[in-house]
């Protein structure tokens, strides 16, 4: 690109964040209602050193992540919240599933729960807050080092990513907008995003965003057309009590709130194929102008074919993975395969993990198809012509 078009293209992109983070903070601070199902406000969690490990009475046990269990009495100091500064006691109990070890100077999360005398200290979990940010700097820094430029562009795209889930979405379907609606709405913008950070806007990224969408709303529609069959819906949700209460309260759409959740999965997988076949595609033409949208097709389709199991297995083992305990729990109990195979919260994954995989295959044949019409249809400008008296030479 020019120049002027890269200025541009950067002043676009960032008229498109301020606007679309002034819509965000309009929406969550002025247009949008909260609601707590629970009353927490007599509950705060705070930072606290400790200070002494007054008493400890601990046996060894090999099962627990510290090696401990039992009990310690901590002296702690209150770092963070109205109470910041204060010196409070606590007792410490090491279990099996809260098994938080503490010594002389370790940072922890405590919990202050007010009572008629003042409020009740315990432990809740290490300060891990400040690890997790030393992550993401260091994830951030390898994205820059080994990517370069192309690596902050993907920096920023998740950056937005994450925060249009965050600050756009999740509220907007809270609220009781219609998920189905603010779903492919996320889905488009994160595309859109991603891949002009990366390309600007080219015939490439055009090809991409309409394979993306035919990937994503076909994803969607699979999933809706199997959900219906199936019986499955948000109410199937473990937490589906907990949203009837706040559907009472925001008019949330429970029984879509699962189709959010498929297109957001899927997107990521989709856009990932669809600018791979669209690159290929557009490097093809690159080399050889006088390829037919046939031939390009066929390209495309071939490229397809290797990426989609790739991506396919993506998806598949994601889903997989997160539910592994759950897997291993199923072993442990010798669950029966009738019982198994008909479990709501099995279904879900399955429907979820297929619908997404099938949004990447019919993603391969669009993109070929509309690539190769796009890209055997454009021309090749500023072709060097001492390139072709050298080789007449």
């Amino acid at each position: 690109m020019k120049k002027i078009e890269i200025k541009k293209y950067y002043i676009v992109l960032a008229v498109f964040f301020l606007v679309f983070g002034c819509i965000c903070y309009w929406l969550n601070n002025y247009h949008l209602e909260g609601y707590q199902p629970l009353n927490s406000s007599g509950l705060g969690y705070e930072k606290a050193k400790v200070l002494e490990v007054v008493d400890s009475n601990l046996s060894e046990d090999s099962n627990t992540s510290s090696g401990y269990r039992g009990t310690q009495e901590l002296k702690l100091k209150i770092t963070s919240g109205e109470n910041k500064g204060e010196i409070v006691d606590a007792t410490n109990y090491l279990t099996r599933t809260h098994n938080i070890l503490a010594d002389e100077g370790s940072e922890l999360i405590v919990t202050l729960d007010e009572n008629n005398v003042g409020y009740h200290v315990s432990v809740y979990n290490y300060s891990q807050a400040n690890t997790i940010y030393f992550m993401l700097g260091f994830f951030a820094l390898l994205m820059i080092v080994v990517g370069g430029r192309k690596g902050f562009k993907t920096l920023i795209g998740l950056i937005f990513s994450f925060s249009c889930i965050i600050f756009f979405t999740v509220p907007m379907i809270f609220n009781g907008y219609s998920p189905i609606l603010i779903s492919i709405i996320t889905a488009v913008l994160i595309a859109l995003v991603s891949l002009m950070l990366l390309e600007g806007m080219t015939k490439k990224v055009i090809v991409a965003l309409a394979g993306t969408a035919a990937g994503v709303i076909g994803a969607g529609l699979v999933f809706i057309f199997f959900s219906r069959i199936l019986g499955v819906s948000g109410y199937n949700l473990a937490d589906a009590e907990v949203l009837f209460m706040i559907h009472e309260n925001t008019g949330l759409q429970v029984r879509d709130v699962l189709f959010a959740g498929v297109l957001i999965a899927a997107v990521g997988a989709v856009v990932d194929v669809a600018m791979s076949i669209a690159s290929t595609l557009h490097e093809l033409h690159e080399h050889n102008p006088d390829l037919k949208a046939n031939e390009l097709f066929k390209s495309g389709i071939n490229v397809g074919q290797d990426l989609i199991g790739t991506m396919a297995d993506t998806l598949i083992l994601a889903y997989a993975g997160g539910s592994f305990s759950t897997m291993l729990l199923y072993m442990a109990y010798a669950v029966n395969y009738n019982q198994l195979i008909n479990l709501d919260s099995l279904v879900l994954e399955i429907a979820q993990a297929l619908a997404g995989s099938i949004g990447i295959v019919l993603c391969v044949p669009f993109v070929a198809f509309i690539g190769g019409k796009v890209f055997a249809g454009q021309k090749i400008i500023n072709k060097p012509a001492k390139i072709e008296e050298e080789v007449q030479s």
